[in-house]
């Protein structure tokens, strides 16, 4: 689709594009952080548990759980909710 423009418009795209790198890439290294520490929570959830050998299923409940019951999760404000998913999109 990119080839189908024009050679102003891909340059003016690829200039944009150049110029969004960084924080794209900052949000990138965000958003993988992130997802670290959420798989480090969930890893230690057999630990804190004592069930180092306990199915997969019961585990993600936990975790499922935990994060429900934690201040991250949108529940009870549906103008939160709703504002939350409008900057998701």
């Amino acid at each position: 689709m990119f080839h189908q423009f024009s050679d102003k418009i891909q340059k003016c795209l690829l200039l944009v594009a150049i110029e969004d790198a960084p924080k794209t890439r900052k949000s990138n290294h965000e958003a993988l952080e992130l997802q670290r520490r959420c798989w480090e929570k969930k890893t230690e959830i057999p630990k804190d548990l004592n069930l180092e050998k306990t199915k997969e299923g019961l585990i993600e409940a936990t975790h499922y759980f935990r994060m429900y019951s934690s201040d991250a999760c949108w529940k009870e404000d549906v103008n939160l909710v709703q504002a939350n998913l409008d900057r998701l999109e």
